[in-house]
Order: structure tokens, then sequence, then C-alpha cells
């Protein structure tokens, strides 16, 4: 049986890759959009779901369309602005998109299809610059029901990104990479990821960007291989399904707001500290183990929302 088809990112060196997160929720956002829009095979898991259908409008709802098309991957490079890699939010990019002219969107279209795009991007060429506004319409009407799960699933997203930065130092990258999808492979530091329009690319230096994201399917990511300076892959955020189903539209709608930004144990650590306690006392008050409370301790620290003293020895 043939190998399925896929793309191959050419690494070089393992040790010599830069690799870098994105925390960042636009590939959540997108992917979310692309995901409901689809339908219910795309497989995004309830609550965010139902949440994300209910802010859709009719026209964000047809602007997707030509993102959808059954056996095609490949997009406009401009509907993932590389400075919403660095960014909490999404609307700097989604301003950097409505200001964008027409002409570049016709251009990024051409770069990716040649002279004759395919029939699905036939419409938008006609009107450019106002696909590009209802995009960024859509993006901001998705952002609406996706904010609340990305809040409560930041300490997962912590939690990836430290991971990630360990095996990074103790030179484990190709465990993270191959762990990205289910059917990832790294053969002579060489990834293959599945796709049904294949191609190779080659790092060549440029900096890896990984961005978590809370949307999508099981075995489903997206990226840009291409950028002259960064390629960036969003992938799904381990433990985000099964935490992204133990959510109901009643907890979201009367989330804690103190746990909505910090997360419901760091929110607890704080709430308990109306007066000192030793960091035993901590553990036993909030139920974790002191390796735990050590790391959201030293991130309140950090924060400069808690103080630590050392006493004894």
């Amino acid at each position: 049986m043939a190998d399925p088809p896929c793309v191959r990112l050419h690494l070089g060196e393992l040790d010599e890759v830069r690799v870098s997160v994105a925390r960042t929720p636009w590939p959540s956002v997108l992917t979310a959009l692309t995901s409901v829009v689809a339908g219910p095979a795309r497989d995004v898991v309830e609550p965010l779901r139902g949440r994300v259908a209910r802010e859709l409008t009719g026209s964000s709802v047809a602007a997707v369309a030509p993102l959808i098309w059954p056996g095609c991957s490949v997009g406009p490079d401009c509907l993932m602005p590389v400075e919403s890699l660095d960014g909490n939010g999404i609307q700097g990019g989604v301003e950097l998109i409505r200001d964008l002219p027409g002409d570049h969107l016709l251009a990024d279209l051409e770069r990716q299809f040649g002279p004759a795009p395919p029939a699905r991007w036939r419409s938008v060429m006609l009107r450019p610059r106002a696909w590009l506004h209802a995009y960024a319409g859509a993006m901001e009407e998705t952002w609406l029901g996706v904010t609340a799960a990305w809040s409560l699933l930041r300490p997962l997203i912590e939690r990836e990104t430290d991971r990630i930065g360990a095996a990074v130092v103790s030179g484990a990258l190709d465990l993270v990479l191959t762990s990205i999808h289910p059917r990832a492979r790294l053969v002579d530091n060489v990834l293959h990821l599945p796709d049904p329009e294949p191609a190779d690319y080659h790092l060549r230096g440029r900096r890896l960007v990984l961005a978590p994201m809370i949307s999508g399917r099981a075995d489903g990511y997206i990226g840009n291989l291409d950028l002259p300076d960064v390629v960036w892959i969003g992938y799904g955020l381990p433990g985000h399904r099964a935490a992204l189903a133990g959510l109901t539209d009643g907890i979201a709608a009367g989330a804690d707001p103190l746990s909505v930004v910090l997360g419901t144990l760091r929110a607890e650590l704080l709430r308990s500290l109306d007066h000192p306690l030793t960091m035993g006392e901590l553990a036993d008050k909030l139920g974790c183990t002191p390796s735990q409370l050590t790391y959201h301790c030293d991130r309140l620290a950090t924060a400069g929302l808690i103080y630590r003293q050392r006493r004894g020895r």
C-alpha cells in the first residue's frame, strides 16, 4: 500500500532548529471558524461548537466557503498574519486584514494557485476587499465564541509551553514533533505530516513556531511552511478536548473572573493567602503536590501577585 500523501518539512540538524511556542488564539479561532461552518464532520467539541455557531452571521458563513473545500488544504497566506503569532488576542490581526488592499489578496491567490485560481475563489476575486472585510468579521464573531474557553484553558497552554521548552533543552525535539499529529513521522530529520496536497519545504534556518490550538479535529493541524522568516504549525493542544467537554454553557457564562484570568488553582491559591501560610499548609489546603504548588507560586511571584519569605534552613 502506498504511503498517504503528506507535506515534508526538511529540518536539517535538530540541535540547530530554533523553536518557540506561540500562545496566540488566532490558529484556534481560524480552525474553530472553518470547522463549525464545515459541519459535524470536523468534530469541534461542545460546548465550543454551539458558542461559535451562535455568533456567526450568514455573511461570515458564506465568506468561509472557499476555505473548507473537500480535499483542499491551501489558502492565501494573508489569512493568518504572521504578526498575529506574537499577540494575545486577534484584534491586531483583524485590523491588518481589513486594511489590506484587494490587490494584495489577488497576488496572494496567484502565488498560491498560479494565474488561474480554483473556481471556489473566483467570486472572491471579483470583490477582494469585500471578502477580506467579511473574513475579518467572521474571525471577530468566532473570537466572541472562543474567548471564554481560551481563557479557561490557559493553564493547559502554559503547561504545553513548558513541555516543549524542556524537550528542546534536553534534546528531545523529535518527541515533540512526532506528538503534534497522530500520524506525524520524523525520518532522517524530515517531518512528515499528512496532507491532501503534498509538497516539500526546507527550514533553512527559519524559526519554527508551534501554536497549540483548542479547536479542530483530533487529527487536524494548520500551518504555513513557506513564509520567508518563520515556519508555523498549529496543532491540537494535548488534553484540550477533554477539558472542553467538561465545560458547559452555564459554567462559562458564570465563570469566576479570577479563574478565567489565572486558572482555577491559581485563583484558589491567591484567595487562600488572606494571611501567610507555609508551602506545606498551602499544598494541603489546595490538594496539590509540593512540586505543583512550587510551579504555580513561581508564576504568581514573577507576576508580583505573591511574596515568598524563606524561614529557617
